[in-house]
């Protein structure tokens, strides 16, 4: 069983899910968006990792897209 369980965080385009990767050695978990969004979870093995993955979410979808004024 993995370290953090998401229960549905989903909002319009984006969905997380979580992907757990071993590099050199190490597992580091990783939030994904369907939109493309890609983040490194840190201390993903204790509930602050819980606490950032909360924020990572709750930044990523209050990002307004850039809108270019026509000139």
């Amino acid at each position: 069983m993995r370290p953090i369980i998401l229960t549905g965080l989903t909002q319009g385009k984006h969905k997380f899910d979580l992907d757990y990767r071993e590099i050199d050695g190490v597992e580091h978990c990783f939030a994904l968006c369907l939109c493309g969004f890609e983040s490194e979870v840190l201390n993903f093995n204790n509930y602050g990792g819980v606490k950032h993955v909360q924020s990572i979410w709750e930044t990523h979808v209050s990002v307004k897209p850039k809108v270019r004024k026509k000139q």
